[in-house]
């Protein structure tokens, strides 16, 4: 039970995020505001058809 205060091995993966991550997310945002946006237009004008 080795509960010692050793340094981790060198050859591990980093982890975390990227500086990239929130580029991505607000990207993200947009197309699914985008594409919620064209689905409520999309309603108005099948609605004003009928």
């Amino acid at each position: 039970a080795g509960g010692g205060n050793s340094p981790a091995p060198a050859d591990l993966a980093e982890t975390g995020s990227s500086n990239n991550t929130l580029v991505l997310a607000g990207v993200a945002g947009t197309v699914v505001l985008a594409g919620a946006g064209m689905v409520v237009v999309a309603r108005k004008r099948r609605s004003a058809r009928d």
